[in-house]
């Protein structure tokens, strides 16, 4: 699979920043990841590697199933 992106990865990793009313450079400062990183993400339709989706799910109060999209709203 060359395809490295996974469709609504970014809708749903800004739904759950929103959810904690929290901005990007909140996100950043938190986790550790570069805002070059997040707005690849964001934006960009990058995906991050393992430890930052830990990271990500960890802060946000998700699991990295939902926001990899194998797991329901």
């Amino acid at each position: 699979m060359t395809d490295k992106h996974i469709d609504g990865f970014e809708d749903r990793l800004q739904k759950a920043i929103g959810a904690m009313d929290m901005t990007y450079s909140e996100v950043c400062r938190k986790t550790g990841i570069g805002q070059s990183c997040m707005n690849g993400y964001i934006n960009y339709g990058m995906m991050p590697n393992c430890l930052n989706l830990v990271r990500l799910a960890k802060l946000l109060g998700v699991t990295t199933d939902w926001l990899l999209g194998l797991e329901g709203e």
